[in-house]
């Protein structure tokens, strides 16, 4: 599954460049003056190969090049006329989308000293996933129905005098439908993307950076107010 995404990753980048690259050079005046005058010829059937060249099977060739190298697939993708090349880019874009969709998401459960090292650069684990565990602290008219601040740990912690003591704060981006019915207090767990690191100023009149994560799932574990 991970070569087959990857080829397709190469596949669909090396189509969008020749895509991109594809306009930039205008006939000669030569060709053009051949292409107004000369007369449409035909095989020794009868046929027009220009209306042959309309049967190109895309999702064939697509088949044919996955899994070449990198410098046959841009070959044998340059070779097309730029309709074909648009044939071909958007089965690309439909397979690469598929494939992604099929990839299963593998989220991680981090040591307390994994953790550590995450909470101390977060711009260094960006796009990886992981479990995490916390508590909100703040979610309001100044974060938004989309984010909020919770205290947040790689291990489930129990409720103790009604605070849960997680290590690290942190900013957690949502939807407005996962988070509606979560409030200040609630105690969760979730799948999360690492963004990188997120500055904010403080209520106290200062100003601090926190890791920030994506939620992709989260569920309530009650609360500790």
């Amino acid at each position: 599954m991970k070569r087959g995404l990857l080829n397709l990753v190469v596949l669909a980048f090396i189509a969008a460049c020749l895509f991109v690259t594809s306009g930039c050079t205008a006939p000669s005046t030569s060709q053009s003056t051949t292409a107004a005058t000369a007369a449409p010829s035909t095989d020794a059937s009868g046929a027009n190969p220009a209306t042959a060249a309309l049967a190109f099977d895309a999702q064939g060739f697509v088949d044919s090049i996955e899994g070449t190298s990198t410098s046959a697939m841009a070959t044998a993708l340059n070779a097309l006329p730029s309709e074909q090349r648009d044939e071909v880019q958007a089965i690309l874009t439909a397979r690469l989308a598929a494939a992604q969709a099929a990839t299963p998401k593998v989220y991680e459960h981090l040591s307390t000293r994994g953790f550590k090292l995450l909470a101390k650069d977060p711009d260094s684990y960006v796009g990886k996933k992981y479990y995490i565990y916390g508590q909100i602290t703040q979610f309001d008219a100044a974060t938004g129905t989309e984010m909020f601040l919770a205290a947040v740990g790689p291990k489930k912690l129990r409720k103790s005098y009604g605070y849960v003591f997680y290590p690290q704060p942190a900013f957690l981006n949502g939807t407005d439908s996962q988070l509606k019915k979560y409030v200040v207090g609630d105690l969760f767990t979730a799948k999360v993307t690492v963004l990188g690191s997120y500055s904010y100023d403080t209520q106290a009149g200062g100003r601090t950076t926190v890791p920030q994560f994506q939620i992709d799932s989260i569920s309530r574990n009650g609360s500790a107010k």
